[in-house]
């Protein structure tokens, strides 16, 4: 399926596996997501209590949409059992960067603004650059991530 090659038909299949294999998935609560294909493009919406929720979906939608472009336009809702404060979220993005052992030699740090993390510093590999965001993606009152780590 090459983009702009979806037809009719193709496009309410995607979406109908996309959503049945949402609802499948542990991580994800679809009851309140959306998916629509368009023109070659997958576009997710709705909304999630975590980003790591709405990253899993994404996941999921590009694992089953092959080449189509995949758009995550999910919004996180975090609970009250799940909201920080921009202050508390800093001071546990950074201890958690500080503490998790493969990034422990070199740790970069985290400022949240509105739960939006943004990861900067500089790390030895690529890995460490991912880990670094995967590590933060599960803690809870993230909205959303923004890493501008430097790999040298």
């Amino acid at each position: 399926m090459a983009a702009g090659t979806v037809d009719a038909m193709q496009q309410d299949a995607l979406t109908r596996t996309i959503l049945e294999e949402l609802h499948r998935d542990p991580a994800v609560d679809a009851s309140r997501i959306f998916v629509t294909v368009h023109r070659g493009r997958v576009t997710l919406g709705g909304a999630v209590r975590s980003y790591s929720e709405k990253c899993r979906a994404e996941s999921v939608a590009r694992e089953l949409s092959g080449p189509l472009d995949v758009q995550n336009a999910i919004e996180v809702r975090l609970s009250i059992g799940h909201y920080r404060s921009d202050a508390g979220l800093t001071h546990l993005t950074n201890e958690v960067l500080e503490n998790y052992v493969p990034l422990s030699d070199e740790p970069p740090s985290a400022a949240v603004q509105n739960g939006w993390v943004t990861l900067r510093g500089i790390v030895t590999s690529d890995f460490r650059k991912k880990i670094a965001e995967a590590v933060v993606r599960e803690l809870s009152g993230v909205r959303g991530i923004t890493n501008e780590i430097q790999v040298r």
